[in-house]
This record gives C-alpha cells, sequence and structure tokens, in this order.
C-alpha cells in the first residue's frame, strides 16, 4: 500500500485514505487527520486533531441542490 506509519486508518476507498497520522505527535499524543493518495504517493493534512476534523464536517444535506 506504501502508507506511512504509525497511521490508524479511519476511511478507505482504494487508494485513497483517511487516516489519524501519529508520526508528528508519538504514541500518546493527539494525532492529526490526514488524506493520503497511495497512488500517486501524495497526502494532505485535513486536520490537526480529531475533534477539530469533526466539528468542521458539513451535512450532506448541504450540498442537495435547492431548486
Amino acid at each position: 500500500m506504501g502508507l506511512p506509519s504509525p497511521v490508524l486508518l479511519v476511511s478507505t476507498a482504494s487508494p485513497c485514505f483517511v487516516g489519524l497520522d501519529y508520526r508528528g505527535c508519538g504514541r500518546r499524543g493527539e494525532p492529526g487527520v490526514t488524506w493520503f493518495d497511495a497512488e500517486f504517493r501524495t497526502e494532505l493534512p485535513l486536520a490537526p486533531d480529531f475533534r477539530t476534523f469533526v466539528e468542521g464536517l458539513t451535512p450532506s444535506a448541504a450540498f442537495e441542490d435547492t431548486p
């Protein structure tokens, strides 16, 4: 797969993954949330911690087309 370690995957849609990224904080720290594309070997930080990630989520209804 080619993903970095230590990362705990929370969403998978191969070759793209979202994971709790412990690389910057170690085992006992609070991980950031990162999006990974294993095919293109790219990554994008989504949030500095899980709480910020969850608070930034938008309900799917916000994306529905309205007449």
